[in-house]
């Protein structure tokens, strides 16, 4: 089986109403880990084609169907190691992608790491989170709360 990204709505409680068509979803590999920029419509995901790799992936959804997802650049993404769990943040008024990489120069397994989107698929060269955040131990699932406005 490969893991794959579901639509679901709300009623009184949330539903999976259906997997998204196959231009996110593939036979070949896993789609897992998604994440919606309201402001572009860019949504951020991870394709693994195994367990032990994945990359990072972004597409557009223009209201009735998905762009062909393209990968991240070589700056996230390598076939030397994995980079995943994208989650995007807006930070004084700039949109920054945080995600967790075996990428070297890190401090364990999985660390976490940040760059600032400058367009969709073009961003700067990623800055691990540092040793206060990364722990020998894989660091999983980044998340930052922007707030409520």
């Amino acid at each position: 089986y490969k893991v794959g990204i579901y639509n679901a709505e709300k009623t009184e409680i949330w539903k999976t109403k259906s997997a998204i068509d196959t231009t996110i979803n593939s036979i070949l590999s896993h789609s897992a880990n998604g994440c919606f920029d309201p402001k572009t419509g860019n949504f951020y995901f991870t394709k693994c084609d195994s367990l032990t790799h994945c990359e990072i992936y972004v597409s557009k959804y223009d209201g009735e169907n998905w762009k062909t997802p393209s990968p991240l650049s070589n700056k996230i993404n390598n076939t030397n190691y994995t980079s995943t769990q994208p989650n995007i943040a807006e930070i004084e008024g700039k949109l920054y992608l945080f995600f967790a990489s075996d990428q070297p120069g890190g401090f364990g397994n999985l660390d976490l790491y940040v760059c600032e989107v400058l367009d969709g698929n073009t961003i700067t060269k990623p800055k691990i989170l540092g040793k206060e955040i990364n722990t020998p131990d894989p660091e999983v699932a980044p998340f930052y709360h922007t707030g409520i406005k």
